[in-house]
């Protein structure tokens, strides 16, 4: 088992997930070795697997993980376990650490496997430990001296290396062994030291580990196993490391100092003779480890160590040496040991024994005797007596002070001398008269040496120094010191005449800083500190001056100097800038001079650093300019700062706060510097920002094209949050303006490219070139003087008119380029201060990322090319930045989504990133977001990140090109791309809709995105309706006005169901802060169109106006004027309408005329400014004004103000105010106006107004008759005024008093004059006002005036006049009733001219009259146009075309108001004509039936039916015309569809009916991707179902399923009764598809069945459930009778529930009928019916569960498989919901004596498990896994158990992912997730190979464990197996005893005491519960069988 298992472990131990290799290792193999110990190979070969991971896992949960195998492994078997590790570990350690190597840094591997490997050895150490065999083991003795060797080669790194890394790992690795050592200190302290000083160690290897463990040994009390072992010890230390050839690291020694602090007293003669020895042999060796091992003594012990020991030999011998390793060591040695002497006679001693060389002159050179110095220098005395010890010193160093020349020894004898100076200055020694004599011999010598000549500068410098270093520290002078600061005050006086003098500037510096800081008496203190602070050649401030100060003593005491200087006051900037050579500039500064400088800006800081800041504001960032320091390895910047802020207060540090994040900081020191600085000083960096906030921004932002800036601003983000973040993205926001960057051009591009001062375009060179060449002696002078103008480069003198044109453009360029300069600057420093919030604070950033998208997207992006052109890579690096903070949004995703939104936007990408296409990239990324966000919607930072980018997607429509000219067949079609992207925009949207209740989401580009997608997709309608309420249902009571503004935006959409969606989104916002909202009202003008879908969204606007409690203030009905321009005819009518509706609602208001006035006001104004010049504008020098040609024409706003007056026409108040829209109307020309629709609609509201307001006729009259009255102009406008004018008049005429007769006969003269107007809108009108005039005319009046418009309409010659003729005849009968037809002959007089063949005027005239009398009169007029008809049918095909237009009109007007009766008288006739042989009649025919497309809809829908078919037919007629007839006519019924998918869709649809061989699939796809919102009509469900019964008769299944598919969706969205005329077609073709051989095919047929009958009702269908029974009942193919049990399952479910349960106990009977097709047939029923009727056939369950599982053992193998198919879907329909049901019935049949039903059963329980589990599977997979199992199966279980062993792992894998064990438990309960293991545990030893098979599969994919699962289902396997054993049949019988074998095998000795006592227990309940014999027989067979 272990090696199986081992070979998957290694494949797999290197996955790349942390957390799936975590969770292997610590539950699955760790659960292994505890249920399954493994062998000692076994064991080996684990650890050989795991150390593999070593160089694998980098991080620490991985290692930890496999730190727990180990654990589990040393617990189970500690002795093996310790030998494997050895074995193993040795291998690899060697393999990284070779044992040649003599010194840890020789180790060429990387140390984090050795780090491992030392935790590795550490761990198997702590659990040898408790072994038996103790020391004596050699495996352990291996263990130690390999754990040993890894500290040696790990430890070094904690002081060799600057890596952090490295140095934490070491520690560790040092602390880990040390916690082990002492955790075990008792069993491991002595037999670790055996080992480790009792092993050959020829290089140290063993000392780090033996330090270690003695230190470890002391803090655990084993000092006597330590000191026991002291001999061995010693001499390891002895012979390893003081013998060493060479140095041992400081790891080796370190901890051996433990040992010596135990053996202080023996030190010396125990550890002497052999430091003796090396001192002569290796002093470079051994004189770091003396050095090491001494500092563990005391004082008193060093001491006498150094007088007895090293005195001689250090100081004679190895401070001599030539090798300067052995100096320096020699020399820190006799520090440490001579250095603190505790007694007076020992300190003179040592000064002794160092100081006799130096007498002697054995140091000839200088470093030596410096070194001597040095020594001296640092001897000090103990507490109370040390003056002595120095006094006794300096005496000495006195001696020498003459004798030295060499400038490295005089400084270093001059230091000691200060240093001792200044112990016998000290204050407590004051009055000490030997310190005094000490103090004045000095003073004596050191007056001597200040008054050397310039030869001996060099040692004159040097007493200034030691003189100044002894008072430096000193309060104040001693007595006998004062002379020499007088002096050296005196002599820095004198320099500062001439500062750079030979060897004056040391010694003036320590005399000024001295004179400044002790003010002796004698010097003019203030006239000093003057001098040396004046503007020229100052002492202390001169450059020249401070640039002389090379050596250490110079650079400090200039630093006294300018701290001297700055407490007296100084803020002279060059005193921070000397201060800033010496720390940063100075070539020759040392560490000493760095860290002098840094305190003293430290010190200076602390003393004032307001004034210390003010000095360094310029100073410091000038020389920051210059570059890094000079030496950049002792300093940085940064250090720099630290000190110059040390003192700071808040304002300090915000002045600093540029400065402190300059680049040169920034780039070494980390922003934090100003940070800690605040920290520092005790100040909240939060709080600095609050105090502060305004100065540290706008520093942030003056700078943001600085590193500084941007550094400032990431820091400011980084401590202020989301305070100082939208404070920069409000500047940002408020910086890049996208519409002045879209402002900018090419040309202003160019011009600010330009240097200033110089015209990118010069207007004098061009006008001198365009200059006409001349001739004569002058030309030849100007050609002479120009080229020598060329030749000196002069430049050519300009006429004033050239100047005039230069400065003006020169202006131009100017203007151009400052708003170039300001966009660009904006666009830099927005973009700038969005990639500072980024890096200052991820979290920050992703708060503020729908601020930040917009700004980048909005603002940037939207700023187009010359954004594109200005920032260059600067918005790809920004949105790239924004990305890092996407947070939830995949890291793959991030880049394409930045390149595809600049792709997208036109902006330049890399060009890797665009070999990509853009279909391909939005088609991988969108299907990605949406794949991710059906498992979990994105966090708003990263939904923000994505947003634009399917913004972009939206406004380029998508990408990619729709597929043309599909195939035939179209299985394999291409889909649009454009349209999957957009559908998977809407679906990303949708899955964050839920999120809307976040305001971090970016909800109104959510809102505006929808709005938009809707707008311009109508496919989109349904999904994006859906998801624009469910965001705005999420957002409500967060919602903000922007928000609503998105949504209220879409109130003005184009799409009615646009706006529905919207209204109905705006249901769940609060409206209430506004008084009103115009664009609801507006949707509310929709009530009184009689348009459905209008009147719907006027109730939802009426509803939320009410809701939200608005108001319809005054003012609304001008608010609303702006509406009247909307690009939607819909909008316009709304608006129009709406506007009479605000001013009605104010009828009860005071203001109400008003109200009027100003609405009249508004409409007139909106009307002039909206009647634009079509004529283009021309600038001064006569050129087209660019932009101003080819305007269009706004006509249909002005259609909308026409419409808005008529609406208030009829509210009009007082006659002033119809006088005003009647001037308005004549006398502003609005009845003159150029577009016809427009005067029509005018004219239309003013006689609405006329004819409203009758009683004003006395006042309007007047106003009309002057305009006729009026002189004509002779243009075409005043014609049309008049027109006009005269209508109105006819209008107002009829309100005339009787006794005004001759008025209203005038009235109507001017009437029938105007009918002549070749206008057709005026001639109705004008037939409108004769109709009530004629009423009033006289009977000869009347006459004459008929006969006046019948010659005109049969006889005039103009075609004006004949249709003014006809409308004139039409009014006038209308006006007297049907008996003026009879009176003047009308009809005869009309069919006479029809028929008179030979003219042509009078049989069109003729129709014009039928024409207008049918429109006029309409229904009165029917029974006259019926006996026309056959007149009209050959007029159709009469030879003038004029003639035949007017056929078709008046076709037109008849049928526009024909009844239900009169179609019907109709139809028969026309139809019978399409059967006529001859080709005029037909095409009469199908014109008179086109024509039918304007019945009203009532009409239309009785004859669409009959009249579409028959018209599909004639289109394959062999005569053109009769085709080209018939297409108009299919194009008619297409113009008078009223659905807005299907009339989109209409050209598709007839090219369908023209040519269905090539047509018909691409009508059907598109009829199939369009989501329809609206109703189908009569005249939609006529063009499309021909189409539909075309498609179902056609060969392709794919063209079938379209057709099928489009009638099941037609049935919910059409009227019945349209729809019921065609079924008796539909229906035969649906059976016909129900039989295709393509299951899917078959299914969609079968639901549009459902569909239809689920709309229409059974009773349409009466007999087809009988029918579709009887095919199941029949020997028809399975196939056949597969498509009638699937349609017959949607038909019942249509009919309903009641009917199912009345066909049931049919259904069960047929389920078990003698013939196998029956029981087939119906058994295919129950696969189809679950998943029809879902839960509602839950109850049925126990009725047909038993036929199921009875089908599962039919002799009839399609029986069978019919069976289990139900099964499986019964199992996957009501797992969850049935499981009481269904549980039992799968259990009871695992044990059938039929296999085939046991084999069944387990699948269907797989089934059942994982739908519980909530897991899903494919019978493929499980197919896939049986026969991975059949191909190992056998009769012997282990055989079988073996060969499917890859199997089970890789089934424990998904157990243990998915968990699905526990998911059981869960839904379950944990007895019946026993019952199901234990019945599956069984069915694993069937007797049949196929049952065990599918039970071992089942059994691997829920249990990880089987030995653990077997032991806690246990009780419950004997009872199934007692149950076997005694079962009366074989099968059962042989498979319990197999089981219990299997029992037996497994449990091994456990068996007993497990099985024996169930068995036990068994027998007491049978005898208790007084059963027969059955369970008594089955346990005396299992006992027999266990033993």
């Amino acid at each position: 088992m272990w090696k199986a298992y081992l070979e998957e472990l290694t494949a797999r131990i290197g996955e790349a997930g942390v957390k799936q290799r975590c969770a292997r290792l610590e539950s699955e193999v760790v659960d292994k070795i505890a249920e399954h110990p493994p062998t000692d190979k076994e064991l080996l070969a684990l650890v050989t697997t795991l150390q593999t991971t070593i160089p694998l896992y980098t991080d620490r949960k991985s290692r930890a993980a496999v730190h727990r195998v180990l654990g589990a492994l040393g617990a189970q078997r500690p002795q093996i376990f310790a030998r494997a590790m050895v074995v193993v570990l040795e291998g690899a350690v060697e393999a990284v650490q070779p044992r040649r190597l003599a010194h840890p840094d020789a180790i060429a591997t990387p140390l984090a496997p050795r780090f491992v490997m030392l935790t590795w050895a550490t761990q198997a150490l702590g659990v040898a430990t408790g072994v038996e065999s103790g020391v004596e083991d050699a495996a352990w003795t291996r263990l130690v001296l390999l754990l040993a060797r890894l500290l040696w080669g790990v430890a070094p790194a904690h002081e060799n290396t600057r890596d952090s890394k490295a140095r934490s790992m070491a520690h560790s690795a040092l602390r880990e062994v040390w916690r082990v050592v002492r955790a075990h200190a008792a069993d491991v302290v002595g037999p670790m030291l055996d080992v480790l000083t009792g092993a050959a160690d020829d290089h140290g290897v063993n000392a780090v580990l033996l330090g270690n463990v003695i230190s470890a040994g002391v803090r655990a009390g084993q000092t006597a196993a330590i000191l026991g072992r002291k001999p061995a010890i010693v001499g390891y230390v002895d012979r390893v490391l003081l013998a060493a050839k060479a140095t041992p690291s400081y790891s080796s020694v370190h901890d051996m100092r433990a040992f010596v602090e135990l053996i202080v007293g023996e030190f010396a003669p125990t550890f002497a003779p052999t430091m003796t020895k090396m001192l002569v042999r290796a002093p470079e060796a051994v004189l770091p480890t003396c050095l090491w091992l001494v500092r563990a003594l005391d004082r008193q012990t060093q001491a006498q160590l150094y007088l007895d020991v090293f005195a001689e030999p250090l100081a004679a011998t190895q401070m001599r040496s030539t090798n300067e390793r052995v100096r320096r060591g020699a020399a820190a040695l006799l520090t440490q040991l001579a250095g603190t002497p505790t007694t007076q006679a020992d300190a003179e001693r040592a000064a002794e024994t160092i100081s006799r060389p130096l007498t002697l002159g054995r140091y000839t050179q200088a470093d030596h005797r410096a070194a001597a110095y040095a020594v001296l220098g640092g001897v000090r005395c103990g507490p109370g007596n040390g003056w002595a010890a120095s006094a006794v010193l300096l005496a000495a160093l006195l001696k020498m002070a003459g004798k030295e020349t060499q400038e490295a020894a005089v400084d270093a004898l001059f230091a000691a001398m200060g240093a001792h100076v200044s112990v016998v200055a000290a204050p407590e020694n004051a009055g000490n008269s030997a310190c005094d004599e000490a103090l004045e011999a000095f003073a004596a010598a050191a007056q001597k040496g200040l008054a050397l000549p310039d030869r001996s500068a060099l040692v004159r410098q040097a007493w200034a120094e030691s003189v100044g270093e002894s008072l430096w520290a000193l309060d104040a002078v001693p007595a006998p010191m004062e002379p020499l600061v007088v002096a050296l005050a005196h002599g820095a006086e004198k320099a500062a005449a001439a500062p750079l003098a030979s060897g004056g500037l040391l010694g003036a510096h320590v005399g000024l800083a001295l004179a400044l800081q002790f003010a002796p008496a004698g010097v003019d203190v203030a006239a000093l500190a003057q001098h040396a602070t004046r503007d020229a050649k100052s002492l202390v401030l001169w450059d020249k001056a401070v640039h002389k100060c090379v050596r250490r003593a110079e650079c400090v005491w200039l630093l006294r100097c300018v701290q001297a200087l700055f407490a007296r006051g100084c803020d002279d900037r060059r005193a921070a800038e000397a201060v800033l050579w010496v720390v940063c500039r100075s070539s020759t500064a040392t560490l000493a001079t760095v860290r002098a400088g840094l305190r003293a800006l430290a010190e200076m800081s602390a003393a004032d650093a307001p004034r210390l800041w003010r000095m360094l504001a310029q100073a410091l960032p000038a020389e920051m300019d210059r570059g890094a320091p000079a030496m950049p390895t002792l300093v940085e910047w940064a250090d720099v700062l630290r000190a110059a802020l040390a003192g700071a207060d808040a304002a300090v540090l915000a002045d600093a706060a540029l400065t402190s994040h300059h680049a040169q900081v920034v780039s070494v020191g980390g922003t934090s510097v100003w940070i800690a600085a605040a920290q520092r000083a005790g100040i909240d960096p939060a709080e600095l920002w609050h105090a502060h906030s305004h100065a540290l921004t706008d520093a942030a932002m003056d700078a943001f094209d600085t590193e500084a800036g941007a550094a400032l601003a990431s820091d400011l983000v980084l401590i202020g949050g989301n305070g100082a973040a939208q404070r920069l993205l409000a500047q940002a926001s408020e910086d890049i303006d996208p519409a002045a960057l879209r402002e900018i051009d090419a040309e202003a591009i160019a011009v600010w490219r330009t240097p200033a001062g110089q015209l990118y375009y010069d207007p004098a060179a061009t006008t001198e070139a365009r200059k006409p060449a001349r001739k004569g002696e002058d030309d030849w002078a100007e050609q002479l003087q120009r080229e020598r103008d060329r030749r000196n480069n002069a430049p050519r003198k300009l006429s004033p008119a050239e100047q005039q044109l230069v400065a003006k453009r020169q202006r131009e360029e100017d203007a151009m380029r400052a708003r170039v300069e300001r966009a660009d600057r904006g666009l830099r420093r927005g973009l700038a201060l969005v990639r500072a919030v980024v890096r200052g604070s991820g979290s920050v950033a992703a708060a503020n990322m729908l601020l930040l998208t917009r700004i980048v997207a909005e603002h940037a992006i939207g700023g187009g090319a010359a954004a594109a052109e200005l920032a260059g890579g600067a918005i790809a690096d920004a949105l790239l930045a924004l990305g890092t903070c996407a947070d939830g949004l995949a890291v793959a995703m991030r880049a394409p989504l930045a390149m595809g939104l600049l792709r997208a936007r036109g902006f330049a990408v890399p060009a890797a990133w665009a070999q990509e296409s853009l279909e391909l990239l939005a088609a991988r990324v969108l299907f990605s977001l949406q794949s991710a966000s059906s498992q979990a919607p994105l966090a708003p930072a990263g939904f923000n990140y994505v947003l634009p980018f399917m913004q972009a997607t939206a406004d380029a429509g998508g990408w990619g090109v729709a597929p043309t000219d599909p195939p035939q067949h179209d299985e394999y079609a291409q889909a649009d791309p454009a349209a999957e992207q957009l559908a998977l925009v809407v679906a990303v949207l949708a899955q964050h809709a839920k999120l809307g209740f976040d305001e971090a989401m970016p909800r109104r580009e959510m809102l505006a995105l929808l709005v938009q997608l809707m707008s311009a997709h109508p496919a989109l309608l349904a999904a994006g309706r859906d998801c624009l309420v469910g965001l705005a249902e999420a957002m409500e009571g967060t919602d903000t006005a922007a928000e609503r503004d998105a949504l209220i935006a879409g109130l003005s959409s184009a799409d009615s169901a646009v706006r529905g969606a919207c209204l109905a989104a705006l249901d769940f916002a609060d409206m209430t802060d506004a008084p009103f909202c115009a664009a609801v009202w507006v949707n509310g003008g929709g009530r009184g169109s009689e348009n459905p879908a209008l009147e719907d969204n006027a109730e939802l606007a009426d509803s939320l106006w009410a809701d939200n409690s608005m108001d319809a203030a005054p003012e609304l009905a001008t608010v609303l004027v702006p509406f009247l321009r909307n690009g939607a005819a819909e909008v316009r009518a709304c608006a129009a309408r709406a506007i009479g509706r605000a001013v009605a609602a104010q009828a009860d208001a005071p203001e109400y005329a008003g109200v009027i006035d100003r609405t009249l006001q508004a409409l007139q104004a909106a009307y002039r400014e909206w009647l634009i010049s079509l004529e283009p504008d021309y600038d001064e020098f006569g050129i087209v004004v660019p932009g101003t040609q080819h305007r269009a024409d706004i006509a249909f706003a002005r259609v909308a103000v026409a419409d808005a007056l008529g609406h208030i026409a009829a509210l009009l108040t007082s006659p002033a105010q119809a006088q005003a829209l009647v001037r308005f109307l004549v006398d502003g020309g609005v009845l003159g106006e150029r577009d016809e629709l427009v005067r029509a609609r005018m004219l239309d509201a003013g006689a609405r107004a006329v004819e409203s307001h009758a009683e004003w006729a006395a006042a309007l009259m007047p106003l009309l008759e002057r305009e006729l009255a009026a002189r004509d102009r002779g243009t075409a406008a005043h014609d049309h005024i008049r027109e006009g004018v005269v209508v109105l008049l006819g209008r107002l005429a009829q309100h005339l008093p009787e006794s005004e007769s001759a008025r209203v006969e005038a009235a109507a003269d001017r009437l029938l004059a105007a009918l002549e107007t070749p206008s057709e809108p005026v001639q109705s009108a004008v037939s409108q006002c004769l109709a009530p005039l004629a009423r009033r005319l006289r009977d000869e009046k009347l006459a004459a005036a008929v006969e006046l418009v019948m010659a005109a309409a049969l006889t005039a010659e103009r075609y004006a006049a004949r249709r003014g003729g006809a409308f004139g005849l039409a009014g006038l009968v209308k006006g007297r009733g049907l008996a003026a037809l009879k009176k003047f002959s009308v009809v005869d007089r009309l069919r006479a001219a029809s028929d008179d063949r030979k003219d042509a005027r009078g049989r069109e005239g003729a129709l014009f009259a039928y024409e207008t009398l049918a429109a006029t009169l309409g229904r009165l007029f029917e029974p006259y146009a019926i006996q026309f008809v056959p007149s009209l049918l050959a007029l159709f095909g009469d030879p003038s075309v004029d003639v035949r237009s007017a056929a078709q009109d008046t076709a037109r007007a008849i049928m526009g108001g024909i009844s239900g009766h009169g179609v019907k008288l109709l139809l028969p006739a026309a139809l019978r004509a399409l059967d006529d042989d001859q080709w005029r009649t037909k095409k009469g025919s199908v014109e008179m039936l086109g024509a039918m497309a304007y019945c009203a809809p009532k009409q239309l829908s009785v004859a669409l039916p009959s009249v579409v078919p028959r018209i599909v037919e004639v289109l394959t007629d062999t005569h053109a015309q009769v085709a080209d007839a018939a297409r108009r006519a299919l194009v008619r019924f297409g113009e008078v569809i009223h659905n807005p998918e299907i009339q989109h869709a209409v050209p598709t649809l007839l090219a369908a009916l023209d040519d269905p061989a090539a047509k018909t699939d691409a009508a059907l796809r598109a009829l199939l991707f369009t989501a329809f919102v609206h109703y189908i009509d009569a005249p939609s469900l006529a063009l499309v179902v021909p189409i539909l019964q075309r498609g179902m008769r056609a060969r392709a299944a794919a063209t079938k399923r379209n057709a099928a598919q489009i009638i099941g969706s037609m049935a919910t969205l059409t009227d019945p009764a349209d729809l019921a005329p065609y079924l008796s077609a539909l229906v035969p073709q649906l059976r016909f598809v129900l039989v295709d051989p393509v299951p899917e095919t078959r299914a969609t047929a079968a639901k549009a069945l459902g569909s239809l009958v689920r709309r229409l009702r059974e009773e349409r269908f009466p007999t087809l459930v009988a029918d579709l029974v009887a095919v199941l009942k029949s020997d028809a193919s399975g196939v056949d009778r597969a498509g009638a049990a699937q349609g017959l399952s949607e038909v019942l479910a249509g009919v309903g529930i009641a009917r199912l349960e009345g066909l049931l106990p049919e259904i069960s009977a047929n389920c078990g009928s003698a013939r196998a097709p029956v029981r087939e047939g119906f058994m295919m029923l129950l696969v189809y019916l679950p998943t029809t009727f879902a839960d509602d056939f839950q109850p049925f369950l126990p009725s047909v569960l038993p036929a199921v599982l009875s089908g599962l053992a039919d002799e009839n193998e399609q029986v069978r498989a019919a069976a289990l198919r139900a099964g499986r879907i019964l199992v996957a329909s009501f797992a969850k919901s049935a499981v009481d049901l269904l549980l039992p019935e799968l259990l009871a049949s695992m044990h059938h004596a039929q296999w085939r039903i046991r084999h069944s059963s387990i699948e269907l329980l797989g089934e059942f498990i994982h739908r519980i589990a909530g897991v899903s599977t494919t019978r493929q997979a499980e197919r896939e896994s049986f026969q991975v199992a059949a191909e190992g199966s056998g009769d012997d279980d282990d055989d079988e158990e073996a060969a499917m062993s890859d199997d089970e792992e890789e089934a424990q894998g998904m157990a243990a992912s998915v968990n699905l064990r526990q998911q059981l438990i869960e839904n379950l309960g944990e007895d019946r997730c026993h019952e199901i293991l234990a019945s599956l545990y069984v069915a694993r030893s069937d007797v049949a190979a196929m049952v065990r098979q599918v039970s071992f599969s089942v059994w691997k994919t829920v249990v990880a464990n089987t030995p653990r699962t077997v032991r806690e289902c246990l009780p419950q396997i004997m009872d199934i197996v007692l149950g076997g054993l005694a079962a009366e049949a074989y099968d059962r019988r042989t498979t319990a005893a197999r089981t219990l074998g299997d029992l037996v095998h497994k449990l091994g000795e456990a068996v007993m005491s497990r099985v024996v006592p169930i068995l036990e227990t068994a027998l007491r309940g049978e005898a208790a519960g007084g059963a027969g014999g059955s369970i008594r027989h089955g346990v005396f067979i299992g006992l027999s069988e266990i033993l």
